[in-house]
């Protein structure tokens, strides 16, 4: 961080300086320094779609999820081609409840990196809001074929073949996720 600071004290208006220090904000959860940060690189530069996007995720992380949306609407306009956009939005459509979009989004974003581990199992979490346990399990499945190390993708499959009174595959996934987890 301090090397971002030293470049926007010497390059005040630099936006590629006060990205990376959004996004470092961002990850060590300083989300409202992030937010900050963000709206300053895009009111330099409104075609940053990397901008939106970061913002997208920190109001995800504050639970604003209608601003996360809007924001990931605009970086996909200025880049059509970002898997994680379309992941990202898929994942605010289903906080929101809107399954139906979140899958779309989420099948844009398989379809853009194939091997996108985090939206298939996001899609497998809408499938299985709609109650959709085939898919979700196809889903899940494909997360853990790309991650085998994924805990969490096993536990949702695991959850999924109980919804649909496969008790006995469950207990495998959910036993698996355990073993994974170390618990």
């Amino acid at each position: 961080m301090a090397d971002y600071k030293e470049s926007i004290r010497i390059a005040p208006n630099s936006a590629s300086s006060k990205l990376c220090r959004g996004y470092g904000n961002l990850a060590k959860g300083s989300v409202e320094d992030a937010i900050r940060d963000l709206s300053e690189v895009i009111a330099v530069d409104p075609s940053s779609a990397s901008a939106f996007l970061g913002r997208g995720r920190a109001y995800r992380m504050k639970k604003e999820f209608n601003r996360a949306i809007s924001d990931y609407d605009e970086a996909i306009r200025l880049n059509p081609k970002d898997a994680s956009a379309f992941n990202n939005r898929g994942a605010a459509m289903i906080y929101v409840q809107n399954y139906e979009r979140a899958i779309q989004d989420l099948d844009d974003a398989v379809r853009l990196n194939p091997s996108y581990s985090e939206a298939f199992m996001n899609r497998g979490l809408a499938h299985a809001r709609l109650r959709e346990s085939e898919r979700a399990i196809a889903d899940f499945t494909e997360a853990i074929r790309i991650d085998p190390r994924n805990a969490v993708a096993f536990h949702n499959r695991g959850v999924a073949y109980a919804a649909k009174g496969d008790g006995a595959r469950a207990k495998a996934d959910f036993d698996q996720a355990r073993f994974l987890t170390g618990r």
